[in-house]
């Protein structure tokens, strides 16, 4: 039953769609806006962990999503971090299969 349940979860599915992190970028430079990659962000910008006057995502592009990463400021975090968010979702599924049945007796 709960592996029925878990397959049509929309969270679990989606989780790959919430950490996708943007491919194109611009960076203010001369008071133009240019393209620049995510290393040149996290190089020249370390810390402005978030969307703002240095640098923003291409949201024209047709892949780009509006996710986890600009809300959570996970840019410049490593893939083993984002990775994470992920990871901590199935990490609670079964904190919670083991806690919530033992409270009910």
């Amino acid at each position: 039953m709960t592996l029925a349940i878990l397959s049509f979860n929309p969270v679990q599915l989606g989780m790959q769609f919430l950490e996708k992190i943007p491919s194109k970028f611009e960076c203010i430079n001369n008071n133009k806006w240019e393209d620049c990659s995510r290393v040149h962000i996290c190089d020249t910008f370390p810390n402005e962990i978030r969307e703002g006057n240095s640098y923003r995502y291409v949201k024209t592009e047709p892949g780009f999503l509006n996710n986890w990463v600009d809300k959570l400021g996970i840019l410049c975090e490593s893939d083993q971090k984002v990775g994470f968010l992920g990871s901590s979702y199935y990490i609670g599924i079964v904190f919670a299969m083991f806690l919530v049945p033992a409270l009910s007796d």
